[in-house]
This record gives C-alpha cells, structure tokens and sequence, in this order.
C-alpha cells in the first residue's frame, strides 16, 4: 500500500508514504544434489534488501517496511527495515554476486540472519536526487553461530540523475 499527498482547502499535507513487502528465493533442500536456488538477475538489490546490499536474492525469504514523510516538497526523510531468513536451512547465505557467505550444511545454525535498520535523507533537484544515510546490521542466529559474527554499520551519501 503506497499513500501520497492529499488536497485540503488549497493547502497540500503531507503525509508518510508506507510500503510493506514480503518476498521469497527458494533454496536448495538437505540432500538435494542439484541446486534448487534462485538465480538473481539484478546486480544491486539495496531497493529490495536494504541499503547496505549484503545479501543476494537466493535462499531467503525477507520482509521489508519503508516509510518515507515528506519534509517538504523536495527534502524526504525515508526509514526502511528488513528481516531476513533462509528459505532452506541446509543451503547457503549468498552474496550479490552469487557465492556463498556461510553455510549449515547439517542445517544446525539456524534460520533468522537477521535484521536491517537504514534512516537516509533524500532531496530531489530537478532531474538529480541527493541522499545520506545510516545503516546497521543487527545479527540474527544463522550469522550468530555460522560465521565470525559481522555486525556492520555504515554511513554514506549517494547521487542519482534521471533522465527524462
């Protein structure tokens, strides 16, 4: 659900942008010998998984929120979430690029990987978009117990042109 500005009495309110999205990457299953995983055909995902672009559209399964609250015209204050789990227990976490990050190939870590938190502002000039933000991973038990247990956070800023 996407809500936009309304109209009153020749004033413009505005009013947060909400979306909530669900979406799931097979994986291959314990035992399996051939590869039941999804293959990512975009190379960026931080518009499907956060920001922060850890992790690649195989095996998982995510729930993502973003709220956007239109400060002004052109100046946006956006807060996204996501959580991540794996689709199969007994196949990997995967990057971008399609290798592998970790793996419980007994399926024993767990499924949660874990949540991510991104506040970033955006201001539109024209054809060009301006932003900065922050970004924090917050582990979840899959990364907990299969791997050295990264917790990153980061900042940055970014700029987008769009041609019309």
């Amino acid at each position: 659900m996407v809500l936009g500005h309304l109209a009153r009495g020749g004033t413009v309110e505005q009013i947060p942008d909400f979306l909530v999205e669900y979406k799931v990457a097979s994986g291959t299953k314990l035992g399996d010998l051939t590869s039941g995983t999804y293959d990512q055909l975009a190379p960026a995902n931080h518009d499907k998984f956060g920001h922060m672009d850890l992790f690649g559209w195989r095996n998982l399964k995510t729930f993502k929120a973003l709220e956007s609250f239109g400060v002004t015209k052109p100046l946006a204050l956006n807060v996204m979430y996501s959580d991540d789990y794996l689709f199969s227990a007994a196949d990997s976490l995967y990057n971008s690029q399609g290798s592998s990050i970790a793996i419980s190939k007994k399926g024993t870590a767990g499924t949660h990987v874990g949540r991510e938190f991104d506040s970033f502002l955006t201001y539109k000039y024209h054809a060009h978009t301006f932003g900065a933000g922050v970004g924090h991973f917050f582990k979840g038990e899959f990364v907990d117990n299969a791997t050295l247990h990264i917790n990153p956070r980061y900042m940055y800023v970014f700029q987008q042109y769009t041609f019309k």
